[in-house]
């Protein structure tokens, strides 16, 4: 294929993800600039917080979340109503190693449910590149003391008595239980 078939095909590409997005909004890929769209997203989500990460790696994290910007350019939406998301960025250093996992916590009811806010967490691989290690709706987490893994368990908060539980296995974190708030909390599961 040479040069010019391969720009056509994605001006197209760009076109037509255009006309599948709510009016105003941006794609996040595809498209050619001098500033990227995962590093305006990245921006918005950021915000000067980086804690030493690159700006390269901001919007590595940030084209992950599969998130949009709104028609200001500016804000993040969500891509399923195009509604503006609370958002905020943490570093918690959760195997104490002096190296930072990155913790994005962002959403609104449309994209997450009554609990309103999905949680990814991100670590720096072998390789460099983040890559990320958890994403569930959570309102935040609580480390929970006592497992014998890499990583420490992971209570995610929520609405309700009953949540959950998550399990470093190696490679990501997965569901390990259910911690009841209350002596019934779980009892309607």
């Amino acid at each position: 294929m040479n040069g010019r078939a391969g720009l056509s095909g994605r001006v197209l590409a760009v076109g037509l993800i255009g006309l599948l997005l709510p009016p105003g909004m941006m794609p996040l890929a595809g498209c050619a600039s001098v500033t990227s769209p995962d590093e305006r997203l990245a921006d918005a989500l950021f915000g000067g917080s980086a804690d030493g990460l690159t700006a390269a790696d901001q919007a590595e994290i940030a084209g992950q979340l599969g998130l949009l910007l709104g028609a200001d350019g500016l804000t993040p939406v969500d891509p399923f109503c195009g509604m503006p998301i609370e958002h905020s960025v943490t570093f918690p250093d959760l195997d104490e190693d002096g190296v930072a996992e990155v913790a994005v916590q962002a959403g609104n009811a449309c994209s997450a449910g009554s609990t309103g806010s999905t949680l990814w967490l991100f670590r720096r691989s072998e390789s460099g590149r983040f890559v990320s290690i958890l994403m569930a709706p959570a309102l935040g987490f609580t480390v929970v003391t006592g497992a014998q893994t890499a990583l420490p368990d992971l209570e995610l908060g929520g609405p309700g008595f009953c949540h959950a539980v998550w399990r470093w296995r190696g490679s990501a974190y997965q569901y390990a239980y259910d911690r009841p708030e209350t002596p019934e909390g779980c009892d309607q599961r």
